[in-house]
Order: C-alpha cells, then structure tokens, then sequence
C-alpha cells in the first residue's frame, strides 16, 4: 500500500463523515505518522503548536476508528491501514467477485478504476447547483452587511487563516464600542461558511443566562425547533461539546460585554453569570471541530490564563483605521475642507 492510496482512502472516510476533504494540516499529519515523523516537526512547518497539531490528529483518529471499528492512534495507524488492505483483500477473493478496490485503496494492478466516491453531505445541509455543500446560517442577530466597508483586507486574512488554516477553537475579537468588530466579522462569514455545517450568530445584549443560550445553540445545531434539555449546565455542555465534535460550526456571541461588570477590571462577570467562563473555557481546551468567535469590547480573563503559543485559541485587539482610509471616510461624507480633515 502507497502513502497516496492511504491518503485517498482517509479522505474518503473524513468527506464521508464530515463533508469535508482533508487539508493540509491534516495531510501533513497523516504523511508524518505513516513515515514516522514526530507532531513537532509538523507544528514547526505549519508555524503551530504541538498541542494543536495533537488535537487536529486525534480527531482525525477518531474518524478512522469509526471506520475500521477499532482504536486507531498514531502508533498503530500504519498496521491497521495495513490490515485492513489485507482483509479487503481477502474478501474480494472469498467473495469470487472482480471488484478489486475498496475505500479506493487499490488492491490490484490492472487498469480496473475507482468507482466513483458517494458524497454523503451532513443531514442539515442542502447544496448549491455545483453540488457543494451550503451551511445552515442562522444570523438573526447579526448586523446587516454594510454597503461601504473600507479596507481592512489584512485583518480579514488574519481571521481568514486563524479559521480554516489553524482551526482556532476561540477567537476573542476586542475594540473600543463602534471601531468596527461586528463589521469585520460579518463580512469574514461569506469567505469562510463553505467550511461549515453550521453558522450561528447569537447576541448576548439582554445577558441571557448561559442555560438559555447553551439551550438555543444546542437545538440549531440538532435541527430541531424544541429539545428537552437538563438545566444543569455541566451536561449541557457535554452535549454541545459532542455537538461540536461531530460537526464544524462557527458560533459568533456578539455584545459579551454585556454579561462583564461595569467599574472593575476587565473580563469579571456579572454576578450569575461566571459559568459563561466555563463555557469558554471547555471550548478552547477540549479537542473539537468547530470554532468560537467572541465579539466584546474586552475579552474574558480565561483567555489569558491559555498559553500565548497555543493557536487554538487567539486574541486579535482591532484598532483603528490609517489615516489615509480616515480621509476617504470624510470625502465620502461630502467634507471639502480637506485643511480641517486632521
């Protein structure tokens, strides 16, 4: 067996499941353990930690394990790959028939062809006229997209690539009141929701509880219009950890200042509402596939205590705009006088 008919094969499996082809992170990964190679090595080339090159193996483990039905872990991948070459290749024989590929490893070495891979796209999901897969949206709370949105290409890139090339897990998104944090995340979504199950938008303004929201995040996510939960917030999210695992969803909570206390140092909570740092908590340590962002003009203190290497979890402090966009703004506005623009 090739490292590229494993590679296929895995594919295969991850589209199967997720919707979704492997990308190179996890390509590398699989090219690192058939060979041998350490995580490290990896993380060094992809400019990302140990951990979270880690994390993005075990979830792909865990894929195959479902598919072979046994545990499958870095040590033992490249023997169970194997095994299972042999055993498809002894049934084909058993079963006298000329089929002579399975999961697309080739078992043979005439010029038969790999049948055609079946898209299984995820229960929640329609699909385009080119047949890709599109998200569920639900963005009843997020702003509409402005018309004007003067430049900020950079940033965009940065969100961009924290998202679909590093996975983050949690992104925290701070700036003063109006410098543009909801703006730049809305028009981040139609460059990114084809990576997607899922794309909740949620504002915390009226400071619901976080049984309230874990409640309504849970039943989009499981497509149904009313779920009987436990209140108990610590099974709540085991489930919707669950949820994140099995499906990639981008879960924007807008306005999370709004649950802080006023006149104390940043990122205390309300009082009722510590257990939302739970909730951030559990999403940037626990291994899944989905990925947070948190808009606030301050971000909460458990994003501090996440060490400062560890791309799963990221902290981007939007600033204002330069000045030359600044003098755009003003012309746009109809002002003249551009000696009174400074």
């Amino acid at each position: 067996m090739t490292l590229n008919e494993v590679l296929r094969f895995v594919d295969d499996v991850v589209f199967d499941k997720t919707g979704k082809h492997l990308d190179s992170l996890q390509e590398a990964i699989l090219r690192a353990t058939w060979q041998g190679e350490k995580y490290s090595k990896v993380a060094q080339q992809y400019h990302c930690t140990k951990f979270h090159v880690g994390n993005v193996a075990s979830n792909l483990w865990q894929l195959i394990s479902k598919e072979l039905n046994e545990k499958i872990h870095k040590s033992n991948f490249r023997a169970a790959m194997e095994r299972y070459q042999v055993s498809n290749f002894s049934n084909v024989f058993n079963l006298g028939g000329n089929n002579c590929l399975k999961g697309n490893i080739n078992l043979c070495t005439d010029n038969t062809h790999s049948p055609e891979t079946k898209q299984k796209l995820p229960t929640t999901q329609t699909t385009n006229e080119n047949n890709t897969p599109l998200p569920k949206l639900d963005l009843r709370d997020a702003p509409d997209i402005k018309k004007t949105f003067y430049d900020r290409s950079t940033e965009l890139t940065t969100l961009k690539t924290w998202i679909v090339k590093h996975r983050c897990r949690l992104i925290t998104v701070s700036g003063i009141s109006g410098i543009g944090k909801s703006t730049i995340i809305r028009h981040l979504i139609p460059e990114i929701e084809s990576n997607f199950h899922h794309i909740i938008w949620r504002t915390l303004r009226t400071s619901p509880p976080l049984n309230v929201t874990l409640k309504s995040l849970i039943e989009i996510i499981s497509n149904v219009t009313e779920i009987n939960l436990s209140n108990n917030t610590d099974a709540q999210l085991s489930l919707l950890i669950e949820k994140l695992r099995d499906m990639r969803c981008l879960i924007i909570l807008d306005d999370l200042q709004q649950i802080f206390s006023s006149g104390e140092l940043i990122g205390n909570y309300k009082s009722g509402y510590e257990n939302y740092g739970n909730l951030f908590k559990i999403i940037g340590e626990l291994p899944h596939n989905s990925c947070f962002i948190l808009n606030s003009w301050e971000p909460p203190l458990e994003i501090f205590n996440f060490t400062d290497n560890d791309s799963a979890v990221c902290l981007f402090q939007l600033t204002g705009l330069t000045e030359k966009v600044a003098r755009e703004m003003l012309k746009n506005q109809g002002l003249s006088d551009e000696e009174k623009w400074q």
